[in-house]
């Protein structure tokens, strides 16, 4: 593999629009992966508690990748925040995973399987934290 530059893209707090190619929006505890068509509607766009989970640095082009600047409507905004809630399902400490998701649905009133792949994880793996979680509690 050829040692290529990182190339950076557009600050994380304004909007643009993936051209081409795939844009990483890191943050401290995860990276966002955009893809071809999405809109970034801008850190300040999204709700408070997304922003501060994702801890918002910087972003960086995949080879090939093209930005534009945007302004953002109304659905771009609701789109960009289900993609970015998507996304942090399915990363980061279970336990705030769990609290995300619960937050959207009744984690008591479906499968634990279901649970457990909305998360990103396995059954075995859920049921033993929520177990632990459990024995902590007594």
């Amino acid at each position: 593999m050829a040692y290529n530059r990182n190339r950076r893209g557009p600050d994380p707090a304004g909007a643009f629009l993936v051209l081409e190619g795939v844009v990483a929006v890191i943050g401290f505890e995860c990276t966002l992966v955009l893809p071809p068509t999405t809109v970034w509607p801008g850190h300040l766009a999204l709700p408070d508690d997304l922003v501060a989970d994702l801890g918002l640095g910087d972003t960086l082009l995949s080879a090939g990748a093209r930005t534009t600047p945007w302004t953002p409507s109304p659905r771009d905004i609701e789109v960009a925040t289900a993609l970015v809630t998507a996304q942090l399902l399915r990363v980061g400490p279970l336990e705030q995973r769990l609290a995300r998701l619960a937050a959207l649905c009744d984690v008591h009133a479906q499968g634990t399987e279901t649970s457990a792949h909305l998360l990103g994880t396995t059954r075995e793996s859920l049921s033993k934290f929520l177990n632990q979680r459990r024995h902590a509690a007594d």
